[in-house]
């Protein structure tokens, strides 16, 4: 199961992919606005629901997005490994 995060960033990713913006969701599904923005900040987890209530107008399955917000978990996973692993560039030397 994705994270609140990875749920919010492929959600955000998805209605700037199709044009529209959080106020346009909210209008055309009736869920109150600040819910939709508060899934988008990766506050709050939507239920079943609410998550198919937002999906059916961007024309896309709950498991496809589930797929694709799992794929924002692993970037995150992978760029924290990458970083940790990465030298820094000021302190990258040890010639003391």
């Amino acid at each position: 199961m994705p994270s609140k995060k990875a749920v919010g960033a492929a959600l955000s990713a998805i209605l700037r992919e199709r044009g529209m913006k959080q106020k346009d969701l909210a209008a055309i599904t009736g869920l109150d606005p600040s819910r939709i923005s508060r899934v988008v900040r990766g506050e709050v987890m939507p239920t079943v629901t609410t998550l198919e209530r937002m999906l059916r107008p961007l024309e896309i399955t709950a498991g496809q997005f589930l797929e694709y917000a799992e794929r924002f978990d692993a970037f995150q996973r992978d760029q924290g490994i990458t970083s940790w692993l990465a030298p820094t560039e000021s302190g990258s030397s040890d010639t003391g």
